[in-house]
């Protein structure tokens, strides 16, 4: 493969390998130190014998000469990618001899050789590394006023503007922890360093204000019962929000929680539902208390969670057909214990490699295998996808003499991954619905298939007729609602499937 380099002012990277994460996770490639970068921001991939750079749906964007990014976009020499405001350069090294001068004096200034290295605005370095910790500003200052004494002052003005001002308080949530249900009153409680600066500790919900905290006391109580309206078994965003003196709100940790309290109230049976499940004797008394309208609450919930959602319109006909599915996941009892082992290996396939949704991985697998390994016929592996299959499709490269049913299901996973990405991204343009209905269908049949719709894809299910098709994206919102709520639907030992990818969804 080609030779490439990452420049940020006095720093080079090298890359050395076809696919190369770039984000604040340590676990990236290339890290970058800096709060407005996402956990996994972007990658770089090199394929057709050239470097391509692709959006991992972060929050602040990616852009490349000032465009936007928002598909897969190749990368020619001397291109300044930024992520989160973070500015880089991207050179060929068969290039980069010809850009060494230039690239030299757009860094070059007087006594700039006396400017210790970390005191850059943000932190870039290979992910093995040892991390660089961000001078605290007065540090800054200090430096800076050192350099002021004997610089001009045109490098004053440049770098100036640069320094961190503003507070520096630092607040973390120790408790409840990531991922964690919380069924009564629970303490939160917060960390804070640095806190001279705070004027009060807001909390919110779903960005929604539920108390204020101040420095001497650092926790608050919060009750399920205050907010009977979230017990819905999804998760919810438990946010802290730092306030200066100068009443300037900042941005300071979250984390993923679940609330459960009393059952919500179903609705009374209509003549028509009442008859439903007088006729259909496979509906227990439990599932008889899933109304319709909980049932499209609970797909509607789902869809939230996927970064690219369209304003679907559910039709009454497919939120009916959801609700029947049901029943062959509310009697998968032990899914949760089932998934867990495979939680860092899908986490790590379809989300940080290939930078899909991180919910996909796992309801694609719930709803195609329940996490049981054994074949259906030819088809094999959590995601019940037969060897000819990947084979043909190019999709096992990776791991040629694997199998698809080994217990590690470290083969199934990177293929599966590598087949959603392409139906996904590169198909459906991150349409979760219909890269769904295609599951099972070659890229070629996608695509034709995907061509041969309109623009306006709102009313899927109108547009979506043929049976396998359908057949897949009611058991993909079955899987997905009896997963994501086991309690509702009698599974009392699991807990929601969005436990194993909630720190991943705040990064979307």
């Amino acid at each position: 493969m080609k030779k490439a380099r990452i420049k940020f002012l006095n720093r080079e990277i090298p890359i050395k390998e076809t696919l190369v994460t770039l984000g604040r996770a340590t676990d990236n490639k290339i890290c970058i130190d800096e709060q407005n970068v996402s956990r996994y921001h972007a990658e770089i991939e090199f394929f057709d014998d050239s470097f391509w750079l692709t959006d991992l749906k972060s929050s602040n964007g990616t852009f490349i000469n000032d465009e936007p990014v928002t598909s897969t976009v190749q990368l020619k020499n001397g291109d300044r990618i930024s992520l989160g405001g973070v500015e880089l350069e991207f050179y060929l090294d068969d290039e980069l001899q010809k850009n060494q001068q230039r690239s030299e004096e757009n860094i070059k200034a007087p006594a700039a050789a006396s400017l210790p290295q970390q005191d850059l605005p943000a932190n870039l370095a290979e992910c093995n590394e040892p991390p660089v910790a961000k001078s605290e500003p007065i540090y800054l200052i200090l430096g800076i006023a050192a350099i002021l004494l004997f610089t001009v002052g045109a490098f004053v003005f440049l770098f100036l503007p640069k320094v961190n001002k503003g507070c520096d308080a630092r607040v973390y949530i120790t408790n409840p922890e990531n991922g964690e249900t919380i069924t009564n009153e629970t303490e939160v409680n917060l960390s804070i360093s640095n806190g001279k600066c705070i004027n009060r500790v807001i909390l919110k919900i779903d960005d929604k204000s539920i108390a204020e905290i101040d420095t001497d006391s650092s926790s608050a109580k919060i009750d399920p019962k205050d907010f009977p309206e979230l017990a819905d078994g999804m998760t919810h965003t438990l946010q802290a929000i730092i306030e200066d003196e100068k009443g300037n709100l900042i941005p300071a940790s979250s984390v993923l929680v679940v609330f459960e309290t009393a059952e919500l109230p179903t609705s009374s049976p209509t003549p028509e539902e009442e008859q439903t499940a007088q006729t259909e004797t496979k509906y227990s008394s439990q599932k008889n208390q899933v109304s319709l309208i909980e049932i499209q609450q609970m797909i509607q919930a789902q869809i939230r969670q996927f970064s690219n959602r369209p304003n679907y319109r559910l039709d009454p006909q497919f939120i009916e057909e959801v609700r029947k599915k049901t029943t062959d996941y509310s009697t998968e009892a032990g899914f949760f214990e089932r998934a867990l082992p495979y939680q860092d290996l899908i986490n790590m396939e379809f989300h940080k490699e290939n930078g899909i949704d991180a919910p996909v991985g796992f309801l694609i697998a719930m709803s195609r295998s329940k996490f049981r390994l054994e074949k259906q016929g030819k088809q094999e592996g959590l995601w019940q996808l037969s060897d000819e299959f990947v084979r043909a499709g190019g999709y096992k490269s990776v791991c040629e003499i694997e199998s698809l049913s080994d217990k590690t299901q470290s083969c199934a996973a990177k293929t599966a991954a590598a087949y959603t990405k392409a139906l996904l991204i590169k198909i459906f343009n991150g349409d979760i619905v219909f890269a769904v209905a295609a599951f099972g269908m070659t890229e070629q049949e996608a695509s034709l298939w995907s061509a041969s719709l309109p623009q306006n894809r709102e009313n899927f299910w109108q547009l979506i007729k043929n049976p396998q098709q359908r057949e897949n994206i009611i058991r993909f919102f079955a899987a997905s609602i009896v997963a994501n709520n086991p309690e509702k639907f009698g599974l009392k030992r699991d807990r929601p499937i969005s436990i194993l990818y909630a720190s991943l969804i705040q990064n979307q």
